[in-house]
């Protein structure tokens, strides 16, 4: 078959360079990689290409014609064959060798492309439009394919690989289908060459850009009479300036949903003049229900060459909202300078704040906000997007003006009538210096002015008729307010300083009207112990937040005398999450029977647990009871999912119970193994999270191979062996003796068991 396939290409390939057609001559289609398509001879007439403003790539796109279609005698139809009753079939075999295979089959009751499909490498067309094919399946294999022709079937979906290597695919009509959805680049991967593209008749409703910004010419890509209400950016598409798009292109989203025009925005295209000299090609958007509003501005702006791209004669689009814009094409609107009434009303959704109205002007680019009288008692958290806010916060109940990001796009802002006492720095800072109008007006309880306010231009700022209390702080004040000449006059606007010595007009302030001498003893106290609270605030928050590690450290490095008298029925209690197999079994069958061998008792609640018995009452019986702990580390014991099941509410028992008895009894061991090799950050227990930071667990992946050798030395030696321990001659915990009287028998039960 491989050979067949070959001998297949050279023979195509020989045949495209040596026919030749008295009204077709062999085109090199820009970006495709084939040699077989052939344009008609008047595309390269001057004459006919400049009355219909069409170049010769422009005329090509759309009436080039494969090599087979210019050599229907070397065309075979191909036949079917059904194979069940579901609709599937098989293609019957050659009897002889063709160079181009049709296959085509229309009006029936295919459930899928047949199944040998692949067999039959040189197919160049398939029509099997009117049947019941639901997929179009696998057919990467067709690598000669030209057309695909599967209108008025069942199809539902399309991916971005469903035509994944298909380089020589031209024409798809999927009109008709029953398509909800299509991947992004589903018709822009980088090997298609595709010409025309039919989608109409669909229930698609939404479309992203990349299936149609493609950086090939093209001829059509239609998808009329779908459900489109919007258009999409999945795949994260952004225009590239040294790319130009879809030379002579047309896409056409006629009778569809859009309401709103789109925001090319949010689609990559973040600079619009840039739109006329790269996307080189049409849209239809006739038959769609505009909403003639803010959101059509910024493309109504647009230099007439961009706007000819877009407001072809045949879009014609007309307005059906506002009322007012009714039946009314947009070309009038503009021809009537009606651009400052597309305005639009923003709703919450759009950061619009509650109990505010929200107004876009673009074509001043501006955003009105009237929140007056609107009960506030502070300013909104968040505001509509734009670089010019006018807002209106008057007539409210706001005491303090604090930072918000929008304020460096406020252009105005009304905060008269409130009850005001205070203007954070960073709210005056963040204000624009020009350009900005700032209205305090009627705020009596604003009694002190920020030196902030000498970065904004005097005339930008009203206060009206208010008095304040002039502090040595204010001495700026006479320099700024002489600073401009402003319109108003002295009745509407004047500042009154109280000061020790009495009222005076705050042009006339002087320096020693409210400046005392400094007691440089009380700054240096004040200093100092400004220092110590700071010192002392940052010792406690650097403590607190590594109180684990300390409380660790302290009982690692404090020297404790381990062996004593307390019976301890266990040397180790090993506490494991029990959904982890790997470590389970090395845990019983590495681990415990080692330890064993060595002379320890060991527990452990996957292998010695007692059916039935209550988890608490377990856990603190067998701790309790064991002189060390040892806690297996796992990505599944740190990190819980919800704490739902039984390993996770055991684990969380046990650490709990453990480290209790870890910080209270000063000669508990509490071993941690590194079973995952987790860092500090994987777990979620910010006690567990202390022992990790300090790399005081052991890690599994021992190099040395030790690593049960180095648990028995955290251990220590087993219970049994270990003995009193005092500073004068040591005495065992052993009676292994004792005194028998004269002519007695020692019997078995008199020599006592370790």
């Amino acid at each position: 078959m491989d050979l067949f396939r070959l001998f297949l290409f050279l023979l195509v390939i020989e045949i495209s360079f040596s026919v030749h057609f008295d009204d077709f001559y062999q085109w090199d289609a820009p970006k495709r990689e084939r040699n077989d398509i052939y344009c008609p001879v008047y595309c390269q007439d001057e004459f006919l290409t400049v009355v219909n403003d069409l170049s010769e790539v422009d005329c090509c796109n759309c009436r080039a014609k494969a090599l087979w279609e210019l050599m229907q005698n070397e065309t075979f139809s191909l036949q079917i064959e059904y194979i069940s009753r579901r609709g599937i079939a098989k293609i019957l075999p050659l009897a002889d060798k063709w160079t181009f295979l049709i296959l085509k089959h229309n009006m029936a009751e295919l459930r899928k492309i047949p199944i040998n499909k692949c067999n039959f490498p040189s197919i160049v067309k398939i029509d099997l439009s009117g049947n019941s094919i639901t997929e179009v399946g696998n057919i990467t294999c067709l690598k000669n394919l030209d057309t695909l022709l599967l209108s008025n079937n069942n199809i539902r979906s399309i991916s971005n690989d469903t035509f994944a290597g298909l380089t020589h695919l031209r024409k798809i009509d999927l009109s008709h289908n029953e398509i909800i959805s299509m991947d992004h680049h589903s018709l822009s991967r980088p090997e298609l060459g595709l010409f025309n593209v039919n989608l109409n008749n669909n229930y698609l409703e939404e479309i992203d850009v990349s299936n149609f910004v493609i950086d090939k010419s093209f001829c059509q890509i239609r998808f009329e009479e779908n459900r489109i209400t919007k258009l999409v950016n999945k795949g994260n598409f952004s225009l590239d300036t040294n790319v130009t798009y879809g030379q002579g292109g047309f896409v056409s989203l006629k009778n569809n949903r859009f309401e709103t025009f789109p925001d090319f925005n949010t689609l990559g295209i973040t600079d619009l003049t840039l739109l006329g000299k790269l996307l080189h090609f049409g849209f239809d958007m006739r038959g769609l229900y505009w909403s003639c509003d803010a959101h059509m501005v910024p493309y109504l702006n647009l230099s007439m060459t961009v706007m000819r791209i877009y407001w072809k004669d045949y879009m014609n689009i007309i307005c059906q909202k506002p009322p007012r814009f009714k039946s009314v094409e947009v070309k009038q609107l503009l021809a009537d300078k009606k651009l400052d009434e597309f305005i639009s009303r923003l709703t919450h959704d759009e950061d619009c704040p509650f109990k505010c109205t929200c107004i876009a002007q673009p074509s001043q680019h501006k955003t009105m906000v009237n929140c007056s009288n609107a009960k506030l008692h502070s300013l909104p958290m968040v505001m509509p997007q734009g670089d010019f806010l006018e807002l209106d916060l008057s007539h409210n109940e706001i005491q303090s003006v604090r930072f918000h990001k929008y304020l460096s796009r406020t252009k105005r802002l009304d905060l008269s009538n409130n009850i005001i006492t205070h203007i954070t720095n960073e709210a005056l800072e963040s204000l624009p210096k020009n350009g900005m109008y700032l209205d305090l007006r009627n705020n009596t309880n604003f009694r002190s002015l920020n030196m902030n306010f000498e970065r904004m231009k005097r005339c930008d700022v009203r206060f009206g008729n208010k008095e304040i209390d002039c502090k040595c702080k204010d001495t700026w004040l006479p320099d700024w307010l002489s600073s401009e000449t402003c319109s108003w006059t002295i009745n509407e606007e004047e500042l009154t300083c109280n000061t020790k010595m009495g009222k005076v007009k705050a042009e006339e302030l002087k320096k020693d009207m409210v400046c005392v001498h400094d007691n440089f003893l009380y700054r240096l106290l004040t200093i100092i112990f400004s220092a110590i609270i700071l010192i002392a605030v940052g010792l406690f928050s650097i403590f607190y937040k590594f109180r684990y590690e300390i409380a660790i450290l302290f009982k690692r490095y404090k020297k404790w005398d381990r062996i004593t008298m307390a019976n301890y029925k266990f040397d180790g209690y090993i506490s494991l999450h029990e959904s982890s197999l790997e470590l389970r079994q090395w845990t019983l069958r590495k681990l415990i029977p080692e330890l064993t061998m060595s002379g320890y008792r060991i527990y452990c609640p996957v292998q010695h647990a007692e059916f039935g018995r209550s988890i608490d009452e377990e856990v603190i019986e067998k701790m309790n009871a064991s002189r060390n702990i040892i806690v297996m580390l796992s990505m599944e014991y740190v990190v819980h999912d919800d704490g739902s099941c039984e390993a996770d509410i055991r684990n969380s028992i046990e650490w709990r119970h453990a480290w209790n008895l870890f910080r209270k009894n000063k000669r508990l061991r509490l071993i941690l193994i590194n079973f995952d090799q987790m860092r500090t950050l994987d777990a979620d227990n910010l006690q567990v999270r202390a022992f990790l930071r300090l790399q005081k667990t052991l890690d599994f992946s021992n190099r040395n191979h030790s690593l049960v050798e180095d648990i028995e030395t955290l251990l220590g030696k087993p219970y049994r062996q270990t003995g009193l321990k005092n500073g004068k001659p040591k005495f065992y915990n052993y009676d292994l003796v004792r005194n028998i009287k004269k002519g007695q028998k020692l019997k078995k039960k008199d020599v006592l068991k370790d």
